[in-house]
């Protein structure tokens, strides 16, 4: 078997801070310079012998173990994250994870990142003297965390320590990497979305949804502008009534809370979340009320989609929301360095919490640190979790109304604030750059998931991104997520949407034209009926249907399980021919029957 060479998975080592609004990381030196490798293994190792295969594999002798940080289940796959030490001590960016099928248990994929193996000096008591100067020197509350640790650095484990000094009140979550020659670099943990309990009673809310220029069908201008959150009448107008659920305390009034989030006051400005003893939380866009339902309410919603679509155990806590924060900053962020975990929401410019956009990115955060127990590394890896923020927002948003369904953010941004994004892009892959900005290519990666979204719809296409950010890791580039999206496709539809998948792709030249998943492959392998051109189906052209064995009759259906089509083919054939152009646009199922008595199925589209 190929000898994997092992690398590097970074995990901010205990805390992050996510945003959205383009404040990249200050970084003294890379510390991600390893790439990032998936190996597919594909062999039946036991659970209890997964440790002794990949010390073996990865060519680890007695010095080093590793150690289980981390088992996350998705729908198909557990993802095992393991820390990689020396001496017992942890390695800086020592990941390695492992993909093993629920299906047959079968250890299906390893994936890592380089890094050095030889060790420069022993690991002595490395001082501590610096971690008081370093929370003076940023004005920090307390020091999070301080310790110890081996850095990858020019080709060999230095000693080195860790400290991360934290501040909640103004959001600072920084963590500084230090040998005994100096600082070798910074780590801010703060991604900002841009750069400038029980469930037991309902209640009834104004929200904007997604916000009042989309449900207006207009842009920002005029009348339709912030206005120092006045509540003027075109925008009183877009306010929608709606429901959502909260929680009734035994002195009779009812809390902003419910299974899945908590308001609470965590930041500055002071303001605590309203409370009532009825269940009518009406209010105008110039109450501190609007902001605090309009939050509870879409992060209830999308968290509820989520669930349904088989990701229930993700985020895994009640997220913590302060709807006024960050000192009324122009900015909102993902903070891990409390617990539970804990959404922000600026005020300055549009109030970020009137913008579904901006509320729905901000929790994607929060979704990919628990799926992927992985948060920081390359500034590609980086925009690609900014972009996953700007397709759920999108996806979110365009399922409620296409008006602008191109940009994100249509209240929030594209403004005199700031310019907002986009997440329709004509971008070739191979002639962008990813030097310091995170966020200056995030359309880029979003547009082909837009793409494949107006093909699949919200629900498949939101399931197979969901699944494919378990393999997020700290190098992942483009191409390597992409080749993690198809390989969900595959664990959860047999691969049925790999041409439309593909094709996104390739069109951004993210993927080369001939491009052939491992997946793929397995499939030609083991099924006995294959498909050709599904792509050119979902455009009002030909699928060709090819099978092993003779095929007694192929019957089309509607999502719904409605029969549409039957093609009989009385065990004479071994290929069918289908067109689909006088289908209407949607998913459909294909079932074929062999004449051998087995039958395949199959998921398709028409767009």
């Amino acid at each position: 078997m190929k000898r994997l060479t092992l690398s590097v998975i970074f995990l901010a080592l205990g805390t992050l801070l996510s945003a959205q609004k383009g404040k990249t990381s200050t970084t003294l030196s890379n510390p991600y310079q390893g790439k990032e490798i998936s190996i597919a293994v594909e062999r039946s190792i036991p659970l209890n012998q997964e440790v002794s295969f990949l010390t073996s594999e990865l060519g680890l002798n007695e010095n080093f173990s590793l150690q289980l940080d981390k088992s996350i289940e998705s729908i198909t796959a557990i993802h095992n994250h393991y820390q990689l030490t020396f001496k017992g001590q942890p390695i800086f960016n020592g990941k390695v994870h492992t993909v093993r099928l629920k299906s047959n248990g079968q250890l299906q994929r390893v994936i890592h990142n380089n890094t050095p193996l030889n060790v420069s000096e022993d690991l002595v008591n490395f001082p501590n003297t610096q971690a008081k100067l370093l929370k003076d020197r940023y004005n920090a509350e307390q020091i999070l965390h301080d310790e110890v640790l081996w850095l990858p650095l020019n080709g060999q484990l230095v000693p080195a320590r860790s400290t991360e000094v934290m501040s909640e009140g103004t959001a600072l979550l920084k963590e500084i990497i230090y040998t005994d020659n100096g600082t070798q670099f910074e780590l801010d943990h703060v991604k900002h979305h841009h750069a400038s309990g029980p469930n037991d009673t309902t209640i009834s809310v104004y929200v904007f949804e997604p916000d009042p220029l989309t449900t207006a069908g207009v842009n920002y201008s005029g009348s339709y502008v912030d206005n120092n959150d006045a509540a003027v009448p075109v925008l009183e107008n877009e306010k929608k009534l709606r429901t959502t659920t909260a929680f009734f305390n035994t002195n009779g009034t009812i809390s902003l809370k419910n299974d899945f989030v908590e308001l609470g006051e965590f930041s500055a400005p002071v303001v605590f979340p309203v409370t009532r003893s009825d269940d009518q939380f009406l209010y105008d866009r110039n109450e501190s009320g609007f902001e605090d339902v309009n939050v509870l309410y879409h992060l209830t919603n999308h968290k509820t989609h989520l669930d349904a679509l088989g990701f229930s155990s993700l985020p895994g806590y009640v997220i913590n929301v302060d709807p006024h924060a960050l000192g009324g900053d122009d900015n909102s962020a993902f903070f891990t360095g409390a617990t539970p975990y804990r959404l922000l929401f600026g005020e300055g410019g549009v109030d970020d919490a009137e913008d579904a956009d901006v509320v729905v990115h901000e929790y994607t955060h929060a979704y990919v640190f628990a799926a992927s127990n992985n948060n920081s590394g390359i500034v590609e890896r980086e925009c690609i979790e900014e972009s996953l923020g700007d397709y759920f927002a999108a996806s979110y948003s365009r399922s409620i109304s296409a008006f602008n369904k191109e940009q994100v953010y249509s209240w929030d941004g594209h403004n005199e604030f700031w310019i907002g994004r986009e997440v329709e892009s004509t971008k070739d892959y191979k002639q962008v750059n990813f030097v310091f900005d995170i966020y200056e290519h995030t359309d880029l990666w979003a547009s082909p998931l837009m793409e494949a979204y107006g093909i699949l719809g919200r629900n498949a296409m939101d399931q197979i991104v969901m699944e494919s950010i378990y393999s997020l890791g700290s190098n992942t580039t483009f191409r390597d997520m992409a080749i993690h999206v198809i390989e969900a496709d595959y664990a959860l539809n047999n691969g049925a949407n790999f041409e439309v998948l593909k094709a996104a792709f390739v069109r951004r030249n993210i993927l080369e034209a001939n491009y052939v998943s491992l997946n793929e492959s397995i499939v030609e392998r083991t099924n006995q009926v294959q498909l050709f051109g599904s792509y050119e189906f979902a455009q009002g052209g030909e699928l060709l249907v090819e099978s092993e064995e003779l095929m007694d009759k192929m019957v089309v259906y509607s999502i719904s399980g409605q029969k549409v089509r039957e093609v009989l083919a009385y065990g004479t054939k071994k290929s069918i021919e289908l067109s689909s152009y006088d289908l209407k646009p949607g998913v459909y199922l294909i079932h074929v029957q062999l004449s051998n008595g087995s039958s395949q199925s199959f998921k398709v589209s028409r767009f």
